[in-house]
C-alpha cells in the first residue's frame, strides 16, 4: 500500500520502516511483527475505550454492527470489531465524509423525551397511554410526513439510577411493561427482581421519520464484488482493510459489509511474548472496567451508582491479582487479602460465590463488602481465575446510621468503641439466600443493601462470561503465559525503580489529629530501607491501637505501600501482585496499624490510611524528593447521616455516607490541585441534586475554599471545599475528619496547609 485515500495521501514507506525498526531490534522482533504488535495494542486500547463507555451508557456492544467512519476508521475496524464482539462492519461508501452526507442525505426525523416518572403502582392503562398520545400527537404536527415510529421506554426498579431502554411498538399493558422490563434487566445483569420490587416507568422517547430512499451510489454505479482477507480497499475519503479470515462484500449501495469467515472469531494478540503482554493487560484491565460499569448501572444506593465507592478487580488461580481498574486506591492492597482469605477458607465450586467483610480477614472496614467468585474453564477441576468485586454499602448495621459511629454519642458522652458497635461482620462465607436475608436485615435499608448485593453479583457475573470468552479466543497455555508473564513484567519496572533511588534509611513522622475518645495525637512513625532493588516498610514503632476508631488493619497498610509505589515508579506500571514482590513490610500485631479483635477500625480505612500515605511519601521525599509532593489534605471528610424521611408515609428511613473533596499538595513540578479526592480514595462528588432528591437535604453552599496568598516562589497545594447542610428532617449526624488540629506538612521549606474545620 503505497498511499491512502485512493492515492490522494501518499505514505512515505520507507520513514514508517525506519521508526518501527527501531523498537524491532530494542524488542529482538521482526519488523512486521513489530508493526502488527503496535496496530493491536492500539486496537486493544480502543476496543478498551469503546467498551468503557458503552457499558457505562447499559450498552452492550456484542451483537451490534460496527459502522467505519473518518479517514481511518476502516483500517482498524475489522480488528476492533474482533475484540468487541461485533459480529460484522459496515463500511459507508465516503466514510471520510460520513458526517456532512449524513447531514445531506439523512432522511428528516423528530424526537422528543416526555418524562414520566410513573411508579408501577399508577400503571393504569390511561396512565401508560397518555404519554404516547401526547408524544404522537406532538411529533405528527412537527413531520406531519413522517411514517416510521420508534419509541423507547427508560425503566428501572424503584432506587437505581440509571434506566434501561425498552423497545416498545403500541402502549403496553401494566404486566407486558412489567414482564418486558424484567426480561431486559436478567439479560443485561443476570438477574430480576422478585415482584414486590416495584418497576419505574421513568421517561418515553420518541422518534417519528420520513420516508426516504437509502443514501450511496445507485445499484448501476456499484457493481457487486467480493474480497477475501488480507486486502485493502481505498476509497477517495478513506481506507479498509480487511484482515485474513475477513470477507468483504461491496453492496449495492457503494457501502462495504465485512463478515469474519468464522463467526465466532477473536482478536489475536502478537505471540511474541514482549508484544503481546500490553495487548493482555489492555485486555484484561477492559473486563474489571466492564464489571465496574456494570456494578454502577445495577446498584440501588448513591454510594455506590453516584459516587462510585467500589473496586473490582482480576486474580489468577493462586490468588494474585492480576488487574485492578483505577477505582478505589485503599482497596489495591486489601482486596487481594481478602480473596486470599477466601480461597484458604471456602472449598471452590462452580456457582460458589464468597461474600465477606471482615477486616480481620482481609476486608478494610465492615461497610466495604467483598465478593469473590472463582472461574472455572470448561472440563477443569480447579478455578482457572478469580474475580472480586468491593464495594461500600451504605449501612450494615451498628450502633449508628452509615456503620461509621462515632465515640460520641447524641447526649455527648464518650465511650471506647469495638468491632461489633460498627455492624455486621462477616467473614468469608459462602452467599447463598439464608445469607442474602441475613446481611440485608442487618441494615437499617435492607431493599438497599440486597439490591446492591444483586448489583455486585451482576458485576462478577459479567467478568467470569468474559474470562471464559479471552481464554477461548486465545487459548489456556497461552493466557496463562501472559498472565505470569505480567506479573513477572510488574515486578522489574518496580525493581528497576527502586534500583534507581539512592540506598539508605529515610525516616519519617505525622501524626493524627486524636483517636475522639481522647485528645492526645497518634503518632505514626516510619522507616523506608532501600536497598539495590528491594524496599523495606517498618511501621513496627506504631503505638498500640487506641480505644476510639482509627485503628487500621494491615491490609491498609499494604494498600498505602502499594498506591505510594506505584506512584513513585510511574502510572504505566501495571497495578498487579508482580509490583508488591520487591517490597516488604513490617508491623507489629495489636499496634494502630495492625490493629486485633476486637479493636474498632472503621475510621482506619478512611482516615489513618491518609496519615500513611502523608509518611510514607514524607519519607520517599528524601529519597526523591523531584518527585514526591507535599501532604494534601489527610482525610475524607466523611459525612454520615440518617434518620426517617417525612415525605413518605409513613416515613421511611435513610442514611446516606459520602466522603468530601481536599487539596492537593503542591508538588516538585508545580501547585496542588483543588477541591480534588484524594490518595487512597477516588470517589465521585455526590451530585447535589441526587442527593436532595433522595433525601431530606438541602445543600446551601458548595463552594471551593478561599486558598491563602501564595508565597513567592512557592508551589502552594489546593484549596478545599465548603459544603453547608440544611436538614429538612431530625437525623443522626457523624464527622469523621482529620487535619482539624495538625496541618498538612509543606516540603522543602514550604509552609503548611491549612487546617480543616467543622461548624454546627
Amino acid at each position: 500500500l503505497q498511499s491512502l485515500l485512493g492515492g490522494a495521501f501518499p505514505l512515505d514507506v520507507a520513514a514508517a520502516h525506519r521508526a518501527v525498526a527501531r523498537l524491532a531490534v530494542a524488542l529482538g522482533a521482526g519488523l512486521e511483527e513489530t508493526a502488527a504488535a503496535i496496530i493491536a495494542i492500539a486496537e486493544a486500547n480502543m476496543a478498551r475505550a469503546c467498551k468503557r463507555v458503552s457499558m457505562a451508557r447499559g450498552i452492550d456492544p456484542r451483537g451490534l454492527t460496527l459502522v467505519a467512519f473518518g479517514g481511518a476508521g476502516g483500517l482498524h475496524a475489522c480488528g476492533l470489531a474482533e475484540a468487541l464482539g461485533c459480529p460484522e462492519v459496515l463500511f459507508p461508501c465516503e466514510p471520510g465524509v460520513l458526517s456532512a452526507e449524513g447531514i445531506l442525505d439523512a432522511p428528516r426525523e423528530v424526537a422528543a423525551t416526555r418524562t414520566v416518572l410513573l411508579a408501577e403502582a399508577d400503571w393504569t392503562p390511561a396512565a401508560l397511554t397518555a404519554p404516547f398520545a401526547a408524544l404522537r400527537a406532538e411529533l405528527s404536527a412537527r413531520l406531519p410526513t413522517g411514517t416510521r415510529w420508534q419509541w423507547l421506554a427508560d425503566c428501572r426498579y424503584v432506587g437505581q439510577t440509571h434506566a434501561l431502554a425498552l423497545s416498545l411498538e403500541a402502549p403496553p399493558a401494566p404486566s407486558e411493561l412489567r414482564a418486558a422490563f424484567d426480561a431486559q434487566h436478567a439479560r443485561r445483569y443476570g438477574y430480576a427482581l422478585p415482584a414486590d420490587r416495584p418497576v419505574e416507568w421513568v421517561a418515553l422517547r420518541a422518534f417519528l421519520r420520513a420516508d426516504r430512499a437509502p443514501p450511496g451510489t445507485t445499484p448501476s454505479d456499484a457493481a457487486a464484488e467480493t474480497r477475501v482477507g488480507p486486502t485493502v480497499v481505498s476509497v477517495y475519503s478513506a481506507t479498509l482493510f480487511v484482515p485474513a479470515g475477513w470477507r468483504a462484500e461491496r453492496l449495492p449501495t457503494g457501502d462495504w459489509r465485512c463478515r469474519p469467515e468464522d463467526a465466532t472469531r477473536r482478536a489475536q494478540a502478537p505471540k511474541r511474548l514482549a508484544l503481546a503482554l500490553e495487548v493482555h493487560r489492555q485486555r484484561l484491565a477492559a473486563i474489571a472496567e466492564e464489571m465496574g460499569a456494570t456494578l454502577m448501572r445495577a446498584a440501588f444506593s448513591a454510594n455506590i451508582k453516584e459516587r462510585r465507592d467500589f473496586s473490582c478487580a482480576v486474580f489468577d488461580a493462586e490468588g494474585r491479582m492480576l488487574v485492578h481498574a483505577a477505582h478505589i486506591p485503599v482497596h489495591l492492597g486489601s482486596t487481594p487479602l481478602s480473596v486470599e482469605a477466601a480461597i484458604a477458607t471456602v472449598p471452590m465450586r462452580p456457582g460458589v460465590q464468597v461474600v465477606l467483610n471482615d477486616p480481620f480477614a482481609g476486608g478494610t472496614h465492615l461497610p466495604d463488602v467483598t465478593l469473590v467468585t472463582p472461574v472455572f474453564l470448561p472440563g477443569e477441576a480447579r478455578p482457572r481465575f478469580y474475580v472480586a468485586n468491593r464495594a461500600h454499602h451504605a449501612d450494615v448495621g451498628g450502633i449508628a446510621p452509615g456503620s461509621l459511629p462515632s465515640p460520641r454519642d447524641a447526649e455527648g458522652h464518650v465511650r471506647a468503641l469495638t468491632i461489633d458497635d460498627e455492624g455486621l461482620r462477616l467473614p468469608p462465607t459462602v452467599l447463598d439466600d439464608a445469607l442474602r436475608a441475613r446481611f440485608a436485615a442487618a441494615s437499617r435499608l435492607p431493599a438497599e443493601r440486597a439490591g446492591d448485593l444483586r448489583a455486585q453479583e451482576a458485576a462478577n457475573r459479567l467478568g467470569v462470561e468474559r474470562l471464559v470468552a479471552l481464554v477461548g479466543a486465545g487459548g489456556r497455555d497461552e493466557v496463562a503465559r501472559l498472565d505470569a508473564a505480567l506479573l513477572d513484567y510488574a515486578e522489574r519496572r518496580m525493581r528497576a525503580a527502586l534500583a534507581a533511588l539512592p540506598d539508605g534509611i529515610f525516616t519519617f513522622e505525622d501524626a493524627l489529629d486524636d483517636d475522639g475518645v481522647g485528645d492526645a495525637a497518634i503518632r505514626l512513625p516510619v522507616m523506608v530501607r532501600i536497598e539495590g532493588d528491594q524496599a523495606e516498610v517498618d511501621f513496627s514503632a506504631a503505638p498500640d491501637a487506641v480505644a476510639g476508631p482509627m485503628n487500621a488493619v494491615r491490609a491498609i497498610v499494604v494498600s498505602a505501600v502499594f498506591y505510594c509505589f506505584r506512584c513513585l515508579a510511574g502510572a504505566s506500571i501495571p497495578a498487579n501482585a508482580g509490583l508488591m514482590r520487591p517490597i516488604s513490610i513490617r508491623t507489629r500485631a495489636g499496634s494502630v496499624v495492625d490493629a486485633r479483635p476486637p479493636a474498632a477500625v472503621s475510621a482506619g480505612n478512611v482516615e489513618t490510611s491518609q496519615r500513611l500515605v502523608d509518611v510514607i511519601f514524607g519519607a520517599l521525599a528524601q529519597a526523591a524528593p523531584d518527585r514526591v509532593p507535599a501532604a494534601s489534605a489527610g482525610t475524607m471528610n466523611n459525612v454520615l447521616f440518617g434518620g426517617l424521611d417525612p415525605r413518605f408515609d409513613p416515613p421511611r428511613p435513610f442514611v446516606h455516607y459520602e466522603t468530601l473533596a481536599g487539596g492537593a499538595g503542591g508538588g516538585p513540578a508545580g501547585a496542588g490541585a483543588s477541591a480534588v479526592q484524594l490518595h487512597m480514595t477516588n470517589t465521585l462528588n455526590t451530585p447535589v441534586e441526587a442527593l436532595e432528591r433522595d433525601f431530606p437535604v438541602r445543600i446551601e453552599t458548595y463552594a471551593i475554599r478561599e486558598a491563602p496568598p501564595v508565597t513567592p516562589g512557592v508551589h502552594a497545594g489546593g484549596a478545599g471545599v465548603i459544603r453547608r447542610y440544611r436538614f429538612l428532617a431530625p437525623a443522626e449526624v457523624s464527622l469523621i475528619t482529620e487535619r482539624r488540629r495538625l496541618a498538612p506538612f509543606g516540603l522543602n521549606g514550604a509552609p503548611a496547609g491549612a487546617r480543616g474545620v467543622d461548624r454546627l
